[in-house]
């Protein structure tokens, strides 16, 4: 069944992919890491607005699930630095698919190869082109991380086969030992000007692995700017996830890619718990906006989001089972729908309804709940906001829709409001340009379905605002030495 989710999914995503992915940079340069030598790739030492890919020291063990391209062609990873503004930093998780084996990343088909790379891609669009003025991160230091692991940058872990190497974790982790060893305390950058803005980003997958490496970015932030006057302004962007594997498949997942790693900043009891299967995406979210009070956590979200609504259905089907002991994640057929039905009406009737009523309406239904328990989760802080646009179209930020969507559209889901709220790229504008004093607020507009029915409405529980207390002018930038 994971074959089969994956499969539907590339045909909303590989699309959207190739229409809108471009180089990131008509310029490249290189620069590979190499501690024995001494060279450590320092950012003071790469040239302002080009783009430089810069390839980890083979110890981090950073590398793709396979080591070759489409076309047979060794390849190494690589992530991509384009200095711009020192005093601000946007860092980014590029989205994709997820695999859990053999015959889901490489045998499939159409699987994970047709939908994120063999070949490391780069995009240059949306809010990763710093080169466009309607970008909110116009002129900023990008640092991007591209996804070929197959495992939301989470994985340490190789098939018993020795053909796929989940190896997320190491690739994440060798990108952000770069990123800390460059910015703030200690680092040495030409100018020596402090971080005043550091926007965490992720689309999707990538949106998956920020739930889960956002604690260590954040603890970075906390502690790691002691020099500064005021720790740099922060905010997460989650673009199309709402962390939807299935609780009762979540722990087959983190077992498969052996999620639990010591890197990823957590302590002992929370990796205790995970490798109990009680600490997956939403869990992440949970503890990171409950301890990271000042900081806006942001969901961008399509009402009908049609490739979270197939993975939504499709690991309900399977990972009940999955629960059961009875059938293996990388040999689910369609017999096995039956057995699956046949337990669900044994143990648990009421979601047979989620297995087999997966509609767009019923999804939403089930994002707003997702959202209501950060909620309540947070209480009186309300730093979890949410832009839900009337569509089921998955990913937005990284594309031109950025600077041409809003949460009143409805092509699709037509919207029954006058209510006109920000763009999308004026609403990501305000949280990454505070005013002192402000309110942010979350934006949705009531939007109608296909059938009498679908409910496209906005939850008010879950439309909260989030004070700003601290704005953009409380941190103090020196000027530019001489």
């Amino acid at each position: 069944m994971l074959v089969l989710y994956i499969q539907r999914l590339a045909l909303h995503v590989v699309i959207a992919l190739v229409v809108a992915t471009e180089l990131a940079s008509s310029q490249q340069d290189e620069c590979r890491i190499d501690f024995a030598s001494g060279q450590t790739c320092r950012f003071d030492e790469l040239s302002n607005g080009v783009s430089t890919l810069i390839y980890p020291d083979p110890s981090s063990g950073a590398r793709c699930f396979t080591d070759t391209r489409r076309d047979g062609t060794p390849q190494e990873y690589f992530f991509q630095v384009i200095p711009g503004d020192v005093s601000n930093l946007l860092l980014w998780f590029q989205g994709g698919s997820a695999c859990f084996s053999t015959e889901t990343c490489i045998d499939g088909g159409l699987t994970v190869q047709d939908i994120f790379p063999l070949n490391l891609t780069l995009f240059s669009n949306g809010v990763l082109d710093t080169t466009d003025p309607r970008n909110p991160f116009a002129g900023w230091t990008l640092v991007y991380l591209p996804y070929c692991s197959g495992d939301s940058f989470m994985g340490n872990k190789v098939t018993e086969d020795g053909l796929v190497h989940f190896k997320g974790n190491k690739n994440a982790r060798a990108v952000l030992d770069w990123l800390f060893a460059n910015f703030g305390d200690g680092a040495d950058n030409v100018d020596n000007r402090p971080l005043q803005r550091a926007i965490f980003g992720g689309l999707s997958s990538g949106a998956l692995a920020l739930a889960y490496w956002s604690n260590l970015l954040l603890q970075w932030i906390n502690s790691g700017f002691t020099q500064q006057v005021q720790k740099p302004i922060t905010t997460v962007l989650f673009d199309s996830n709402v962390f939807f594997f299935k609780e009762y498949l979540s722990d087959r997942v983190l077992e498969i890619w052996d999620v639990c790693q010591p890197n990823i900043g957590f302590n002992q009891t929370i990796l205790e718990l995970c490798k109990q299967g009680d600490f997956f995406g939403l869990e992440a979210v949970l503890l990171v906006t409950k301890t990271y009070t000042d900081v806006p956590f942001a969901f961008i979200l399509g009402k009908g989001d049609l490739v979270l609504l197939d993975g939504w259905c499709v690991s309900g089907l399977e990972g009940i089972d999955v629960a059961a002991g009875s059938i293996d994640l990388a040999n689910f057929g369609l017999a096995d729908v039956f057995t699956v039905l046949l337990y669900l009406a044994q143990s648990d009737p009421a979601q047979v309804l989620d297995a087999l009523y997966c509609t767009p309406s019923r999804f939403y239904k089930k994002v707003q709940e997702r959202l209501l328990i950060l909620h309540e989760n947070v209480n009186e802080e309300n730093n979890v906001l949410s832009y839900f646009i009337n569509t089921p179209d998955h990913a937005f930020l990284p594309f031109e829709v950025f600077y041409t969507t809003s949460a009143s559209d409805g092509c699709t889901f037509p919207t029954v409001s006058s209510d006109s709220p920000p763009s999308l790229v004026d609403w990501v504008s305000s949280l990454v340009y505070r005013v002192e004093g402000a309110r942010l607020s979350s934006e949705c507009v009531k939007g109608v379905g296909l059938w009498p029915w679908d409910d496209f409405g906005c939850n008010k529980e879950v439309t909260h605002q989030f004070h700003i207390a601290k704005g953009d002018d409380s941190v103090t930038i020196p000027p530019n030495p001489p």
